[in-house]
């Protein structure tokens, strides 16, 4: 299939895993640099994750079926994970505390959480964790901070409306406004409020202990503040960048090909990325660690079962795109198949197809006219194969 007339920037990666017959694929987590507390060491089972995060002592992770995992120290029970653990959609982890929020809007926080209770300003949609004190992003797009203030990084400054996402340093945070500018608030020490110019067509935002990281919708990323161990400088080629993460003193970008760069400070090996670097789908960055999802082993299914072959999972045209975009694939066979859309919290948005399909050419219209701008995974799994792309929503 050809979409000869699609010009519009693509923003995203089309990656073909490899099919192995009666079987289909599912989600590890990977960690590496500092072990410290057993933080790069995942509990079993090893499987099923969507999301993970990075804190000083400890590693979080989210699951499909929206439980959350922590692992490395527990001294102040950052590891226990308040009962229900269901729900969730997103997670965040500080130097010490973990914070989860979930599907009903509300926001839960655990460990050391001394330096103040969750307002009750939601429903939440988004969270971030600096060292002593919590970000939250409301449906209303405002954003709520709570916790150590000595910086003023819980103070947002107006017009505290219109945000889309959020991150949070050590001691000051990021927000992302629907027009695609960056705000920094809190401690500016290194420069971290000096959003470098063009402050316009950011996407995502991140942020290390006191650098700032910004994906564009171009696919690059634009990086600021402290740069001691060189962790703002993007190695080149900046471009086909799909996320980013900040760690202490290094960065970490997922690129479209699903491969991971990291760059900064490399002294426990966090920036050597576990081999084959390779069909990732997400990154996170801790204080000395690194984090990401990717594919894990193939266990059997039915075998009976029809394994259609996915010829082709083509990229969403247009893209960016502001309102609605086509996505076109091709099965080999008939059979069953699945085509869903995630954002980068692991939520999923939609699933725009769920049952039996033809053979042949097929275009599905997604409609992100009630989506926030940003970067969403659109995957189609049929039979024992999946294939993963990814699309960038801009206003």
């Amino acid at each position: 299939m050809r979409r000869a007339a699609c010009t519009a920037l693509i923003v995203m990666m089309v990656v073909a895993l490899a099919a192995v017959c009666n079987a289909q694929p599912g989600w590890s987590a990977v960690c590496w640099g500092s072990n410290s507390y057993g933080k790069c060491e995942v509990p079993e089972p090893n499987e099923g994750f969507v999301l993970v995060a990075g804190g000083n002592s400890n590693s979080v992770g989210l699951k499909a079926d929206s439980s959350v995992v922590c692992w490395g120290s527990n001294l102040f029970s950052q590891c226990e994970v308040p009962e229900p653990n269901g729900g969730f959609i997103g997670i965040a982890a500080g130097t010490n505390h973990i914070l989860g929020v979930k599907a009903d809007g509300s926001l839960v926080q655990w460990g050391y959480v001394e330096y103040g209770d969750v307002p009750d300003s939601g429903p939440y949609i988004g969270v971030a964790a600096g060292e002593t004190h919590s970000v939250g992003l409301t449906a209303d797009g405002t954003v709520v901070c709570w916790g150590w203030n000595a910086y003023g990084q819980c103070d947002v400054p107006e017009p505290n409306q219109g945000f889309t996402a959020v991150a949070a340093g050590w001691y000051f945070s990021m927000g992302l406004r629907a027009d695609g500018s960056v705000v920094c608030w809190g401690d500016n020490e290194y420069g971290q409020w000096y959003v470098p110019e063009p402050n316009e067509g950011f996407i995502a935002v991140a942020a290390g202990t006191r650098h700032c990281l910004g994906l564009k919708a171009d696919s690059s990323v634009v990086a600021w503040g402290s740069n001691f161990h060189h962790q703002c400088d993007v190695p080149e080629p900046n471009e086909a960048f799909a996320a980013v993460a900040g760690g202490r003193y290094h960065s970490v970008g997922l690129k479209v090909d699903s491969t991971i760069v990291c760059w900064g400070s490399n002294g426990y090996g966090q920036c050597i990325v576990p081999v084959p670097n390779a069909g990732y789908l997400t990154i996170g960055a801790g204080d000395l660690h690194s984090l990401a999802i990717g594919i894990y082993e193939y266990n059997d299914i039915d075998a009976g079962s029809a394994v259609p072959t996915i010829t082709a999972l083509e990229p969403p045209c247009p893209s960016p795109f502001s309102t609605c975009t086509a996505i076109g694939f091709e099965l080999l066979q008939a059979g069953n198949a699945r085509l869903e859309v995630y954002d980068l919290s692991g939520r999923l948005v939609e699933a725009l197809i769920d049952g039996p399909m033809e053979a042949g050419e097929h275009s599905v219209v997604l409609d992100g006219s009630g989506l926030s701008p940003g970067v969403y995974l659109i995957r189609l799994q049929s039979g024992s194969q999946m294939a993963l792309s990814r699309g960038v929503l801009i206003r």
